[in-house]
């Protein structure tokens, strides 16, 4: 079991919540010029730019035991800088429920995910102390004016979104690419081993 927020910059709300990860995928393809949300900041001198997109599936652990099926993407880009190095740049993130918040068959799932996000975070800046939302104010001030950060609001269909306007421009070092296996090194010495999905005949 992981916080939430180990995925998310730290962004959503409630901060307590943990979760067990399923699956994690990245979604790289081309990007789309018009249109995209993803595409903020385009300013870089680069050949070609494709999605960086890390979309992990995750349950959420509710106190009384529910598990509830979530999806909580990262939105990026990345570019080469040279033959074995890309740069990547994360310009927004969403929380959402990986299920029919509509359908019946769902009832539970649904009111135990309207009891966990809704106003989430109107609540947890109101059970803040002086202090606290002081400090909170502050950070989000300098985000603001460091990476343009647009901390998530409370929605009425319970997501979570935040944008970064001016997203830091962060690299992966290719360490090993062929058709099947991509291995990567950050700019924080992560290594990161990817497999390619087969593509559905």
């Amino acid at each position: 079991m992981s916080h939430i927020n180990v995925f998310s910059f730290g962004m959503f709300k409630p901060t307590t919540i943990v979760c067990a990860v399923d699956d994690i995928v990245n979604i790289v393809e081309d990007v789309k010029e018009e249109g995209d949300d993803t595409t903020t900041n385009n300013k870089d001198d680069a050949i070609w730019r494709q999605t960086y997109t890390i979309d992990v599936l995750m349950k959420i652990e509710t106190p009384n035991g529910i598990k509830l099926p979530a999806r909580l993407t990262n939105y990026g880009q990345c570019f080469p800088t040279s033959t074995d190095r890309l740069s990547v740049k994360f310009t927004q993130g969403t929380l959402k429920p990986q299920f029919d918040m509509g359908d019946s068959s769902n009832a539970t799932l649904a009111e135990a995910w309207e009891n966990t996000f809704g106003n989430a975070i109107t609540k947890e800046a109101e059970a803040q102390g002086y202090i606290g939302k002081a400090g909170t104010w502050i950070m989000h001030k300098m985000m603001w004016h460091l990476m343009g950060l647009e901390p998530p609001t409370d929605s009425a269909d319970y997501t979570q979104t935040f944008k970064i306007t001016k997203p830091y421009l962060g690299y992966l070092d290719i360490l090993y690419i062929d058709d099947d296996f991509r291995v990567t090194k950050g700019n924080k010495n992560t290594i990161v081993v990817v497999e390619r999905l087969k593509e559905e005949e």
